[in-house]
């Protein structure tokens, strides 16, 4: 299969994950507006500010993420068949640091679900209760993404690697 594949499938993985997050970003958003509108609570509360950052979180890495990934797909390709030992220097060692980072994101996220689930069975105060909520669901979904993430970087990395060592 020819290389230029698989710097289209990753990248086009990626893209699509940036698109899908925007539309997560603003389910976070209306959801806090719901909660601020039909249920003036305080465990409402715990949740809607966290909602709210999460949500423009979501919405500007979504974008960030599939204009970069665009930009890649369109560019990549090109800069790989004109010269690809410069391709393959500059983009190994980047790859090699994206997949160093998965391990302290994945903690990172299991840190912030156990936080939730700690105060959620400890604190009994309806805004922690709320806010523990809002925890345990960015952290369980920002480690599905990143799980998915990472195992694209893993095989996009590894064709990368065979390619440097056929040259």
């Amino acid at each position: 299969m020819d290389f230029i594949h698989y710097i289209q499938t990753y990248f086009t993985g990626e893209k699509n994950l940036g698109l899908f997050m925007i539309p997560i970003g603003i389910i976070l958003i209306a959801f806090a507006t719901y909660l601020w509108y039909a249920h003036k609570s305080p465990l409402g509360y715990g949740m809607l500010i966290p909602l709210i950052l999460v949500g423009i979180l979501g919405i500007g890495m979504g974008i960030g993420l599939a204009y970069q990934s665009q930009y890649r797909l369109k560019n990549f390709p090109k800069l790989f068949q004109t010269d690809e030992n410069a391709f393959i220097e500059r983009e190994l060692p980047r790859m090699e640091k994206v997949l160093q980072n998965f391990p302290r994101l994945k903690l990172a996220w299991m840190i912030i679900i156990v936080s939730g689930l700690i105060l959620l069975y400890f604190v009994k105060k309806d805004w922690l209760t709320g806010l523990s909520l809002s925890l345990i669901l960015f952290g369980a979904i920002f480690l599905i993404i990143d799980s998915f993430a990472e195992k694209r970087a893993e095989i996009y990395t590894e064709k990368i690697r065979i390619i440097q060592q056929t040259e």
